[in-house]
């Protein structure tokens, strides 16, 4: 089933499809190393530096522009992310500390959130990634000074996958006044666990599936997308879809607007550039820059009338000589 077959030109789809064909290592090494430039003017970075107790990371950066600002007048790191002409706002952040907790249920309470996606564990390689911020166990409540916030119920979505077994958790919170009790707000929280920080998932499914349920459907409310540091799981889930939305926009319906190839590749970069003005060093490595595209690849298929497994098999191939090769450096760095 097409996603946006009333939106998008097929033909242009499927010139992207072809220049990517002609990607190799080459060509992402080079539009990566363009990507990530080394950040020299640190002056959109006042309210991060003046509050660095809050920051899980002390080189994660958060642009002054775009940040999220609370009503209370608390700092928390995250940034709004420009609306997709889907009508989805989202907000990239990083994950809880426990002296933010409180801050980041704010936050969702203050954005009408539906949605909050976590792409990360709690604990991972014996490495605190984030605080246990929400209620794990249905009937449990987490009390804080301003809200309660209550699991009402968890259901699981399991994936067996090459022999191995992944699961998506689906929590629905209530969040009432710690005072008069009064019914504030509701939202479901979904956190997916097999993605490790600076690393690729093996497959895409669950993530796509993540896509179609949550990212799609979000249509009033904002949505709350997070890993640990916010910036390169949470960057290369956002950015693919940020690419797709861009590729799925009205300028694409006639054949008189289609694209030129060096169009396409200049807009295919521009979507990560885009994002990262609003969140600062999205998309951490470059195996995420590569998976980015495969899960991109994903979300053309329905439209083209190919098989694209080949061409996601390669790119996958790359990602993980990538991911080996950042391993490695942060080894020999610590």
């Amino acid at each position: 089933m097409a996603l946006h077959g009333n939106h998008v030109a097929i033909s242009t789809q499927k010139m992207v499809i072809e220049q990517l064909k002609k990607k190799r290592t080459a060509d992402f090494n080079a539009e990566w190393k363009d990507l990530s430039k080394k950040i020299t003017d640190f002056s959109p970075f006042e309210q991060f530096f003046k509050n660095e107790s809050k920051n899980r990371y002390n080189n994660v950066y958060l642009r002054d522009e775009t940040r999220v600002t609370l009503k209370t007048g608390e700092y928390i790191h995250a940034s709004y992310i420009q609306s997709t002409p889907e009508g989805q706002k989202l907000i990239a952040a990083q994950a809880p500390l426990q002296t933010t907790t409180e801050e980041f249920w704010q936050m969702a309470l203050q954005q009408k959130c539906q949605k909050i996606i976590m792409l990360c564990r709690v604990v991972e390689d014996g490495k605190i990634k984030s605080q246990q911020y929400w209620p794990k166990a249905a009937g449990e409540t987490l009390y804080f000074e301003k809200i309660d916030v209550q699991n009402i119920n968890v259901l699981q979505k399991i994936y067996k996958i090459g022999g191995k077994r992944e699961v998506i958790k689906e929590t629905k919170i209530f969040i009432t006044d710690s005072k008069t009790k009064e019914f504030l707000h509701s939202l479901i929280h979904v956190q997916y666990e097999n993605w490790q920080d600076f690393s690729i998932p093996a497959v895409t499914n669950p993530i796509i599936d993540l896509y179609h349920s949550h990212f799609r459907t979000n249509k009033s409310g904002s949505m709350i997308v997070h890993c640990s540091a916010g910036i390169g799981r949470t960057g290369c889930f956002v950015g693919a879809f940020f690419a797709y939305e861009l590729f799925s926009s009205s300028q694409l319906t006639s054949v008189k607007n289609q694209m030129s190839t060096a169009k396409v590749i200049k807009k295919r970069i521009a979507a990560v550039s885009k994002l990262r003005e609003q969140r600062v060093q999205a998309v951490q490595t470059a195996s995420q820059y590569v998976f980015l595209h495969i899960l991109f690849i994903d979300l053309i298929q329905p439209n083209i009338e190919e098989d694209l497994s080949q061409l996601k098999e390669r790119f996958m191939t790359i990602a993980k000589r990538a991911a080996e090769v950042e391993k490695k450096r942060r080894q020999q760095k610590s």
